[in-house]
């Protein structure tokens, strides 16, 4: 089934997919490493800053800057 996918995306699926799997594999290498050192602050920030800022959104904050 992932095959019949990729060869129906042409040419550019395949490096699209080998990119993918890379940053996957570099992603879970560092979270490793971050645990390993025994401080999982770094790879908790990591995470946070994956989901998108959520913790932006509970601030009640206003924004400082102006354009």
């Amino acid at each position: 089934m992932l095959v019949q996918t990729l060869a129906k995306g042409g040419p550019v699926m395949i490096p699209l997919f080998a990119c993918s799997i890379v940053a996957l594999a570099v992603v879970v290498e560092r979270l490793t490493f971050w645990w390993r050192q025994g401080d999982p602050a770094p790879a908790l920030r990591a995470l946070e800053l994956a989901e998108g800022g959520s913790s932006t959104r509970r601030s009640r904050s206003r924004p400082t800057s102006r354009w």
